[in-house]
């Protein structure tokens, strides 16, 4: 009885030092996988800053056009109708 409690343990402790090993690996990935993500979320936090500047821009553009002329783009193409 006290023998296979000793193996138990035995075998339990050597199962710990494999998830243990494990764990170590992991971990490292993840650090790495930060280091790669982050430069990324500074990319689009810029982007998106520069989204919201050409969107202040461009709302204040379409507000000091007349009325007499609608402007509008289509794939990059301006299109201007008269009212």
């Amino acid at each position: 009885m006290v023998l296979l409690q000793e193996k138990r343990i035995y075998d339990l402790k050597k199962k710990n030092q494999e998830l243990e090993k494990f764990k170590f690996v992991l971990d490292y990935k993840i650090k790495e996988l930060k280091k790669q993500i982050e430069p990324r979320e500074n990319d689009i936090k810029a982007m998106k800053e520069q989204i919201q500047e050409v969107g202040t821009h461009a709302g204040a553009h379409m507000c000091t056009h007349t009325r007499a002329h609608t402007h509008t783009h289509v794939r990059g193409i301006q299109v201007t109708s008269e009212q």
